[in-house]
């Protein structure tokens, strides 16, 4: 297992939000649609693991 300092997983987290940063308007849009998507998804489940 890799296992990864602080200081290294501030870096890594920092440099993932400058990309996602710079993602153009559409591809954000898409990733959102998705991310909404995939917790309906969830909930969906977990209603149904419920019952």
């Amino acid at each position: 297992m890799v296992t990864f300092s602080p200081a290294q997983v501030c870096v890594k987290i920092g440099s993932a939000g400058k990309t996602k940063y710079n993602l153009p308007a559409f591809n954000m849009l898409v990733r959102a649609f998705l991310a909404g998507a995939y917790i309906a998804m969830g909930a969906a489940l977990a209603t149904v693991g419920s019952t």
